[in-house]
């Protein structure tokens, strides 16, 4: 092979093994805004479980806690609406 045929050919490995880690790269974003998301939608259920006792322990709160424990529902809701399933 030539020495120009030897550049190409080097320069189209190059770009199939840039291409190969950008695909890569963006797996693995994927996986990880889906792992954040599972653990995002733990927290808002613990949280609204924590509210839950709470609303049921101490009566004088339960209704500002209510509020709140339906707001997380609904954000864990819209949430969990964007994941594919």
């Amino acid at each position: 092979m030539t020495t120009a045929a030897n550049h190409y050919r080097d320069a189209g490995f190059e770009f199939h093994n840039a291409y190969e880690a950008r695909e890569r790269g963006h797996q693995e974003q994927a996986a990880f805004r889906m792992r954040m998301s599972e653990w995002h939608q733990r927290q808002a259920r613990l949280r609204i479980d924590a509210l839950r006792l709470l609303a049921e322990s101490d009566t004088s709160y339960a209704g500002i806690l209510r509020t709140e424990q339906d707001a997380l529902a609904r954000l864990l809701a819209d949430e969990h609406s964007g994941l594919p399933d």
